[in-house]
């Protein structure tokens, strides 16, 4: 599907399996975080925000699905639609 929409790219969110990363050096399982899920509205918009931050700040795709994927178990353990905090996404990083 990446080479047939001609993107270098692409990011599957499977609910709560693991995410699929396509790219030209391969393709990749990205582990869902599935601790205390409560609501998931909003997760896939975030996702899809913070790759993008995370892609064009530098990161490679592999820890750029893995940074929102983390952003998005954040607002998953919230009720309603959440913005993610920097210090919440932060600290989850680093622990």
């Amino acid at each position: 599907m990446r080479k047939k929409v001609n993107v270098d790219i692409l990011l599957v969110t499977k609910g709560s399996d693991d995410a699929a990363l396509f790219t030209k050096e391969g393709n990749h399982s990205i582990p869902t975080e599935t601790h205390n899920v409560h609501d998931v509205s909003g997760a896939g918009d975030t996702v899809i925000s913070t790759f993008t931050l995370a892609d064009l700040s530098g990161a490679n795709a592999i820890e750029a699905a893995n940074i929102a994927n983390i952003a998005a178990s954040i607002v998953c353990a919230q009720v309603g639609v959440v913005p993610i905090k920097i210090n919440d996404l932060k600290s989850k990083l680093l622990s």
